[in-house]
């Protein structure tokens, strides 16, 4: 596989990271709000947060794009490592750990906004739903 495809995947990633921080950032500062019973800057908080999921979807989507446009082996191979496979080249193993990095942050802004669901919303937090349908 050509190195510039591993390139251009290494930068989604990046960029994908970035728009995390961006997220895990504005999440932080509602967990924040939502101590202080700061009613205003939720409302402000929840409404910023959405420019970064918008941005990360977005994302997403050129990335996939981009994905189907390249040769078929080389699509397979980063798609292999997008699904958590082992890395087999140094490439690879650059690619799999900022795909770590992402997930590994996801996950935490995940704990975090389930916290600020649960105190905010109780029984009727998105979560609590979601772990009653599974």
């Amino acid at each position: 596989m050509e190195q510039e495809i591993y390139t251009e995947a290494l930068v989604y990633t990046k960029r994908f990271y970035n728009h995390i921080t961006e997220l895990f950032s504005l999440t932080e500062q509602l967990a924040e709000a939502v101590d202080r019973d700061d009613q205003v800057s939720m409302r402000m908080l929840i409404s910023m947060r959405e420019e970064p999921i918008y941005k990360m979807r977005e994302l997403e989507a050129i990335f996939h794009d981009q994905l189907n446009e390249w040769p078929a082996q080389d699509a397979a191979e980063i798609g292999r490592i997008l699904e958590g496979g082992t890395a087999t080249t140094e490439k690879e193993e650059r690619l799999a750990n900022a795909l770590a990095a992402n997930r590994r942050f996801l996950l935490k802004f995940v704990e975090l906004d389930q916290r600020i669901s649960r105190k905010l919303c109780g029984e009727k937090s998105f979560y609590a739903s979601k772990e009653q349908e599974g």
